[in-house]
């Protein structure tokens, strides 16, 4: 179940990374994004230290949602930022 999850937040980091590349604008600024970043690397954080004494786990699901959480994070707050100040 938390692969499925993983996955699911991955996909919506991805459709953010690429709705920006696509439409530059303010558009992007919704606070139902930031939310979901936030969610996601605390939620991929928590799978990464829960499931690491796992025999046989893989990390990298979840490292990869973390850099792109961050990643999608850091856009939003960049465009925050350009937003606020060019008006």
């Amino acid at each position: 179940m938390g692969k499925v999850i993983l996955i699911f937040l991955l996909l919506i980091n991805i459709s953010y990374l690429v709705s920006f590349l696509a439409f530059f604008g303010a558009s992007l600024l919704n606070n139902l994004w930031l939310g979901t970043f936030i969610f996601s690397l605390v939620l991929s954080i928590y799978y990464l230290m829960r499931t690491r004494k796992q025999k046989g786990y893989n990390p990298y699901l979840s490292i990869t949602v973390i850099t792109f959480s961050m990643g999608s994070l850091g856009l939003y707050v960049f465009i925050y930022y350009l937003s606020n100040l060019l008006g």
